[in-house]
Order: structure tokens, then C-alpha cells, then sequence
């Protein structure tokens, strides 16, 4: 309790600190949360402290800490609010408080209430007792510890600090971590290269780089690009990770801090275990006298690989027990199952308690219910180091790696021919047997899909949360745009007839309350803004000029893009691509792709609006300040950042031949600066502020970062725009956690390999948005199979149409196009150039 401050003097919510109502989470997660919809989340980015949900009168008394004040004046307040007598309320709320200064939700004004950010920006020198150090990328920051990738010298390095006025337990954390790995001396953990104090007294350790990638972005690549449900590579992959750990108990030293992020996997399949600042020397293994106090330090770690016997202890509020041999191998069978399935060996609850007792009293969830047949071998070895009496487990981890490798020879036999692992012969089946079968599975949920879409009154949920029935991205519109996306890549006239029965539906209830807005998923227009190409009635009457110009209906098309211009008229002050301006651009590119073959039409009244629109936005471009700018803080994604923005220009620059703005080189060149590299893989945090892994996605990720630098590479033929797009091609397909959604997760990314392929004409980008597709189709099967998993929306951008779409565009993938996003196919010859 020494760092929390006094209760007598002011305090204030940090600056970063977020209240976000649980109404704006989804019912399940909700649930799993434990909260109602009239519950906040309390966090705050980058702390270590667990977020808290309280009620709404919590989340008003911590409003009053908005500005410095002390406990005493802000009750007084909140009493008042709440018509109570202030020592009753004092008597209430004291504990929850007393809470929040402990978890730092409230702490003194100055240094210890600003954003958690990096001390050191790239190019900045660090100076230690060794040698100097450059920053070379920030990997992450934390409140009491930051960590940089560095050159030291001739090599790169690691370089893990102290932030300033962290504390002692950090300066302990630290040196135990230097003398873990003066331990190690190299062996399943980076080298130590030196250790001790930088100018400011802050503790420091440089350690070796490895360059590998996480365990769990290492086995989702895997698990995406695999044909068989226990693919040999991830056993192989598990099989390693064990002996790894093995050693490290062999070295005499427990980890205690086991999770997914903690292991790397180097390009030779080696592992790295990193991390050790809660390692600890067994004591009872080594011979050198070591006391007492160096085995008993915090424990910590990620709550879903705790063992049952710290559950117990930290349920019944007893001591805590030191980490051991065998509550650790409970935690790496943990890790191995999340691995294998991609999933926890429970259905965790969000809320720490809930977790605890599921770790406690609920057993492991079947591989076969995770989608994995014929694995039950593995299961055996993985549920008896699940077991909640640590007497029933493996005498060591040793012996649990060496049953995980005799149980691999049982995975079933799929054909003849065979690859030899580390470990046993484990049967592929021929490149012939798997391209008929990926085949023959699109074929069957393909038609399956376009089966539940054939009558356009049905309900787009059946169950879970409601979502609006009209909009481009979630209602009847986008639900229309992919059959008519459909029908133009079959040449099917009934699809189109299909089309246009769900348009007419989109219509009837485009002035219902819930045709845009439903209070389950909150996206109000004051959220989505009146003029949202995929959120609002702009997007309806785009999605109806395009279905009645391949129809032919001139009066329509012209009906429709004048309810399109007028839609779009809306002041507005948002920039964004889904929610804002940068949107309407987008629409207009894609009218005026689509109607520039008729060699009748009048096409003026479009440009003059882009022009004018797109002269609009740079103004209000140009007013920002530059991207990067450490005082600022802008996203940088596709949906609503600055890839939005410049995907945008870039298509009106294409579609209308307009001239370039001004500054659209200089911004892309700050927005590549923004780059952060793995190898050979490139990818952008979601914001200025953030310096967290990148992500997959299209709407945040480095998906959609690949579209913006294909079109730039295309229009400007900057050879450094090319790479950007490869190495965010390359870190796209380094799978994540994700859904088969067109937004975020693997149909989008999908798309961004046949952006490539389209662009350079190299089939690995193809064969990499084929096997994306076939692990989103496997991802649905298992979610629909799944008893208590969410419904999918019924959607363009959030359920399985997107993914509909995008199997069609496998079939003919140099036409393909992201829906109602990238250039479409249309006439190869322009009639007008």
C-alpha cells in the first residue's frame, strides 16, 4: 500500500482513464462480463490494474474526480445529487474508493494522472552504464515499465526500463529478471547482454533480440492455413514449447508468468521463453544457499492460466501460494490447448471472481467440441495436466512432453502419403484430394447461405441482439448489394431479381426507427452521422443508382442519385470513411466508375460534387496537425483514420482524373512513417497514442492498409508504396483471433490478398485469400455448432454474405472486388479516354 496516495489530500481521474456504458458492449460479452446494460466499464489503457464494471451511481461519484478534488468535497456533492445524508453515503462508497486508489482508478494530480506514453521516441538515444542505445521501435508501454527495440552498438537488442517514479518493487522486478537470465546463460530465453541504472537512476535491462513472433500469432497462421483440424506443424509447434518449458525446470527456474504473448517461436521453430520478471529459482533445486527471500515475490500472469490452486487461495482471500513445478504445467497445458483450438480450455466469464471458481470446479471443454476430431490422444495427456489435484498430474514436464509426443503417433491416418515430424508420421492429404474438397465445402455453405437469403421478409436475427434492418453494412441494403454483387459475377439474372426484392425491402423500411439505428448495438445517428455511406440512407440510395444502371432503368438511376447527393448534403464535420465525409467520396467514385460507359449519361454533376467535396476535406486536412505528431492524437486505420482519408483522395483521384491535393504526398509519407516492422511484415497501431501489436482487419488493421498502398503504388508508382502494401499483405496473413467478418476479420483480409494478387500477380497472395476463406467457413460451422455462441448478424459486413461474396470472387479472382469499397469490374476499355 506504499504507492497509494493519502485519501485526505485531492485526487483526480487519470487522463486516460475510460467509463464506457456495458449498453454499448454486445449481450454476450456483456454476460460474460458480469454486468447488465446499465453498467459501466471502468479502465484504464496500458495499467496493469483489471478494468472494473460498477452500477451507474459508481460511475457518477468517479465523474466527480473529473477535476482535482478531494473524497470529502466529492461526496459531498454526490450526496447532494442523490438526495442521501453524506455519512450515509460516506459509509457506502468508502470501500469502492479505497478500491480505486489502489487499482490507480484515482491518484494525486500531476505526473501520476497524464496518459501512460512512451518516455522515448524513435531515434532517441538512451544512455546507460554500458553503451548507448538508439531507439529503434517502441514494443510497449505500461505504467510502471516500458520496452524498446533498440541498436546497442553493432547489434539490436531489447531494452526493458523503469518509467519514471515506478517504484522499488520494478527496480526488484527488474534485477530479479537480470539474474534470471544471468541464470540461463542463453538457454530457451534471450541473452543478457547488461543490466543497471540509465542517467536518470532509472533501472534498465538489455537483453538479446529475438526475432520471432508470438506463440499464438505463430500457431493462428498455422491453424489458417491447414487442411487437417490438428494440423502436424502445430503439434509439432506444442511439442516444442513443452520440451522448452521442460528445460527451463530443468535450469531450476519456474516462469510464473505463462501466456500466449510470453513465448516466441523463432523462424527455425525454436521457442524463446521472454519475460521472466516474475521467474523465481526453485529453491528445493538449487544448491547454491539461495534464502528465503528470493522465492517469495508477487505472483501475477493472465487469470485464464492460472492453476486451481491459486484460484482457491485467491477465492478465499488466503495467502497466495509461490508459483511450482506442477501449478505450472497446469498453466502450460492451458497455453498448449489455446494453441491447438485456437480457443481456452473454458468458456471464461470476464468478471475475476467468475473466472476464479470456473477455474476451480469446472473441467476441461472436449477438443472435439473445439472443432477438433480424432485428437482425443492429445486430450488425454493435456486433461491429466489439467487435473485440479496437482498430485494427478505429470511427475514433471518432462514426462508430460514425452506422453505429448508418444500420443502425436495416434492422430488419425487422413491418406497414404505422409510428412515426417519431430515426432511421428502425421498423414497430408494430396494437393488434388484437398482442392476438391475445399471445393466441395465453399460449394455446400455457398448454396446453403444464398438458400437462407431467398426470401427477404425474414427476420435478419433470430436471436441475441436486434441490428438495424436497413443499412449498407448490417440491414437489407448490403444484404442486396452482395446478391447483385453475386449475380454480376455468375451472370445470374435470378440473383439479380433477388437483389432487387431485398433493395425494394430496404426501402419500404428505410423511415423506420430501426432501420439505422437499434438501441441493442448503438449506433445512433448521432453516432454514425446523418451522411454515413455504410450507417445512414445515403448508402440505400447509392446501392439503388447502381442496381438500376445495370438494369438499365435511366429514370431510376437518376431518381436515386439525386436522393444520394441530397442525403449526402447534411452538414457534417466528420472526416471518417464509415462514418463521415471521406465516405461520400467514396460513393461518388463508385456512381462514377459505374455510369462513365454510358457515353449518354451526364457525369458533370457528379464531378463537381466530388471536386467540391474533396476540396472541403483538405481544408480540413490540411488544418491537422502532421501525422505522428507526439501532441496529437488521430487514428490512423481505414474505417475511421487517416488510411480512410487517403484511400478516398486516391479512388477520386482515379475515378474523376482530378488532380492531386497539394499535401496527399506529404501525408502518405507521414502515415508510412507510422510504420511499424517485424521482419519482413509491416503494420500501423490503431492510433498516434497506441503502441500495441497491429492488427488484421480491414476496418483498423493491416488489411486495410494494403488497399491504400496498392492504389497509391498504382496512381504514383512510388516503388516505396509497394512495399508498404507487401509487408502489410505479409502481416495479414500472421492470423489472429479473429471472426470471418468483412469488417474485421477474414473475409476483408481476404480481400487484401487478392488486392495483391490483382497488383503484382503472384498466386501465393491468391492461395493466401483461399485458404483465409476456408478457415472462415470452418470458423463459422463451429460458431453455429457451438451451443451458447452469439448469432451472427445476417450482413454484408458482419455475418455471412461478405463471406458469400467473396467466395464468388474466388472463382474469377483478377475481376474481384472488397464490396462497395474497391473499384469494380467494369468494361476494361474506357470509352471516354
Amino acid at each position: 500500500m506504499a504507492d497509494v496516495p493519502p485519501m485526505t489530500g485531492p485526487l483526480v481521474l487519470p487522463e486516460d482513464i475510460e467509463i464506457v456504458p456495458l449498453a454499448d458492449f454486445p449481450a454476450g460479452l456483456r454476460a460474460k462480463v458480469g454486468g447488465d446494460h446499465h453498467d459501466y466499464a471502468v479502465t484504464r489503457p496500458r495499467s496493469r490494474a483489471p478494468s472494473k464494471v460498477v452500477d451507474a451511481q459508481a460511475a457518477e461519484l468517479l465523474r466527480e474526480f473529473q477535476k482535482p478534488t478531494t473524497l470529502v468535497e466529492a461526496m459531498l456533492r454526490f450526496s447532494k445529487a442523490v438526495r442521501r445524508e453524506p455519512a450515509e453515503v460516506i459509509e457506502d462508497v468508502y470501500p469502492f474508493l479505497e478500491s480505486c486508489l489502489v487499482a490507480k482508478l484515482l491518484v494525486e494530480p500531476g505526473t501520476a494522472s497524464q496518459t501512460i506514453r512512451a518516455s522515448f521516441e524513435k531515434g532517441a538515444v538512451v544512455v546507460n552504464s554500458v553503451a548507448n542505445c538508439e531507439v529503434l521501435d517502441c514494443i510497449q508501454v505500461l505504467e510502471d515499465t516500458e520496452i524498446y527495440r533498440v541498436r546497442a552498438g553493432e547489434v539490436e537488442a531489447v531494452l526493458k526500463i523503469a518509467r519514471p517514479r515506478s517504484g522499488p518493487e520494478v527496480k526488484r522486478s527488474i534485477g530479479r529478471e537480470a539474474e534470471i537470465l544471468r541464470r540461463l546463460n542463453g538457454q530457451v530465453a534471450p541473452a543478457i547482454l547488461s543490466a543497471g541504472e540509465v542517467e536518470d537512476r532509472r533501472s534498465y535491462l538489455l537483453m538479446e533480440w529475438c526475432p520471432g513472433e508470438r506463440c499464438g500469432e505463430a500457431a493462428a497462421a498455422i491453424r489458417a492455413g491447414a487442411h487437417d483440424p490438428v494440423p502436424a506443424a502445430l503439434v509439432r509447434l506444442c511439442g516444442e514449447l513443452l520440451d522448452t518449458y521442460a528445460k527451463l525446470h530443468g535450469l531450476g527456474v519456474i516462469h510464473s508468468d505463462v501466456h500466449s504473448n510470453n513465448v516466441l517461436v523463432m523462424e527455425n521453430g525454436e521457442v524463446r521463453i521472454i519475460d521472466h520478471g516474475l521467474s523465481r529459482i526453485d529453491v528445493e533445486k538449487d544448491t547454491a544457499g539461495d534464502d528465503l527471500e528470493r522465492a517469495i515475490h508477487p505472483r501475477g500472469g493472465v487469470g485464464f492460466f492460472f492453476e486451481p490452486e491459486y484460484a482457491k487461495a485467491a477465492l478465499s482471500n488466503s495467502m497466495l501460494p509461490i508459483s511450482s513445478r506442477a501449478g505450472e504445467q497446469y498453466s502450460v497445458a492451458a497455453l498448449v490447448y489455446f494453441l491447438l483450438s485456437g480457443q481456452y480450455y473454458l468458456d471464461f466469464s470476464y468478471a475475476k471472481a467468475e473466472i476464479l471458481r470456473q477455474i476451480v470446479e469446472q473441467p476441461p471443454i472436449p477438443l472435439l467440441a473445439r472443432g477438433m476430431p480424432g485428437a482425443g490422444a492429445l486430450e488425454d495427456v493435456l486433461f491429466r495436466a489439467l487435473s485440479k489435484d496437482p498430485s494427478a498430474r505429470f511427475p514433471d514436464l518432462g514426462a508430460m512432453a514425452s506422453a505429448f509426443r508418444s500420443a502425436a503417433g495416434h492422430l488419425p491416418v487422413r491418406t497414404s502419403r505422409a510428412v515426417r515430424s519431430a515426432f511421428t508420421a502425421v498423414p497430408i492429404p494430396s494437393a488434388e484430394e484437398r482442392q476438391l474438397a475445399d471445393e466441395g465445402q465453399r460449394k455446400d455453405w455457398f448454396e446453403s447461405t444464398l438458400d437462407s437469403l431467398s426470401e427477404p421478409a425474414i427476420a435478419l436475427a433470430d436471436s441475441g441482439p436486434k441490428f438495424p434492418t436497413t443499412s449498407l453494412m448490417l440491414g437489407a441494403t448490403g444484404i442486396a448489394y452482395g446478391l447483385f454483387r453475386i449475380a454480376c459475377i455468375r451472370e445470374d439474372a435470378r440473383l439479380f431479381a433477388l437483389a432487387e426484392r431485398w433493395l425494394d425491402r430496404a426501402e419500404r423500411e428505410i423511415a423506420h426507427d430501426t432501420a439505422f439505428d437499434q438501441p441493442q448495438v448503438r449506433i445512433p445517428p448521432k453516432t454514425a452521422g446523418r451522411i454515413s455511406l455504410y450507417h445512414s440512407a445515403s448508402g440505400a440510395a447509392c446501392v439503388q443508382a447502381l442496381l438500376a444502371h445495370s438494369s438499365g432503368d435511366l429514370r431510376a438511376r437518376s431518381t436515386a442519385t439525386k436522393r444520394f447527393l441530397k442525403f449526402s448534403s447534411h452538414a457534417c464535420q466528420n472526416p471518417d470513411l464509415t462514418l463521415g465525409k471521406s465516405g461520400i467520396l467514396l460513393g461518388l467514385s463508385l456512381l462514377l466508375d459505374a455510369f462513365r460507359w454510358d457515353r449518354g449519361a451526364d457525369h458533370r454533376h457528379l464531378i463537381e460534387a466530388g471536386n467540391n467535396l474533396l476540396t472541403d476535406l483538405w481544408k480540413q486536412f490540411d488544418a491537422m496537425a502532421p501525422i505522428g505528431d507526439p501532441k496529437g492524437s488521430t487514428h490512423l486505420g481505414m474505417a475511421q483514420g487517416w488510411a480512410g482519408y487517403l484511400y478516398a483522395t486516391l479512388r477520386w483521384m482515379r475515378s474523376a482524373r482530378a488532380p492531386a491535393p497539394s499535401n496527399v504526398q506529404a501525408r502518405l509519407q507521414q502515415l508510412a512513417n507510422q510504420a511499424r516492422w517485424r521482419g519482413s511484415r509491416a503494420f500501423w497501431p490503431s492510433g498516434t497514442r497506441s503502441t500495441g501489436p497491429g492488427l488484421g482487419g480491414w476496418c483498423k488493421g493491416s488489411a486495410g492498409f494494403v488497399f491504400l498502398w496498392t492504389l497509391a503504388h498504382s496512381l504514383l508508382r512510388d516503388t516505396q508504396w509497394l512495399c508498404l502494401a507487401e509487408g502489410a499483405g505479409k502481416d495479414v496473413c500472421h492470423a489472429r483471433e479473429e471472426g470471418s467478418s468483412l469488417c474485421c476479420g477474414l473475409s476483408g483480409k481476404a480481400y487484401s490478398q487478392l488486392c495483391l494478387y490483382k497488383h503484382t500477380g503472384n498466386r501465393t497472395w491468391l492461395d493466401n485469400a483461399s485458404a483465409m476463406a476456408r478457415l472462415a467457413i470452418r470458423k463459422t460451422e463451429i460458431l453455429k455448432q457451438t451451443a451458447g455462441s452469439p448469432p451472427l448478424p445476417l450482413s454484408l459486413y458482419k455475418g455471412d454474405v461478405g463471406l458469400a461474396v467473396l467466395l464468388a470472387d474466388l472463382e474469377h479472382p483478377e475481376s474481384s472486388a472488397m464490396p462497395f469499397f474497391e473499384s469494380e469490374a467494369w468494361p476494361a476499355s474506357d470509352p471516354h479516354r
